[in-house]
């Protein structure tokens, strides 16, 4: 059962969505990694109204281009539960499992990239060198 998420509902459901981290996924071919291809990302996100994190997949080529704890919107935001099993001592639970999908995950504004066009830093306190040491 897969439901489109609106805009309403996503600003009920999650809240302030803030980005935390993300895995580059690539593809194997040949028992290798191929480490030049990027076949989709899953991001990490905080979404206070749901309660805890949500993992988030997105089938895209790009690396994620957003600052730690910045701001994102979620575009096609789709929630796709699903049935899973647990068997503990002898005993089998159903537990409903979240999964979340989404054609991108981008910044809220220019100023939550990482970098700009050209792949330069914006936040100044990511570029800063540290002053040489006196002898």
């Amino acid at each position: 059962m897969k439901i489109q998420l609106t805009e309403q509902q996503k600003a009920q459901v999650l809240g302030e969505v803030r980005f935390i981290g993300a895995k580059v996924n690539h593809p194997f071919e040949d028992g290798k990694r191929d480490e030049s291809i990027i076949e989709s990302v899953t991001f990490n996100l905080a979404a206070p109204m749901y309660g805890e994190a949500i993992t988030l997949r997105v089938d895209t080529n790009e690396a994620p281009n957003i600052k730690p704890y910045g701001l994102v919107n979620i575009t096609d935001l789709v929630y796709d539960p699903y049935a899973g099993v647990s068997t503990f001592g002898g005993q089998s639970r159903g537990k409903l499992m979240d999964r979340f999908t989404a054609s991108s995950v981008l910044p809220a504004s220019p100023s939550e990239r990482l970098a700009d066009e050209n792949g330069e830093k914006t936040d100044p306190k990511m570029t800063e060198t540290k002053p040489e040491q006196k002898k």
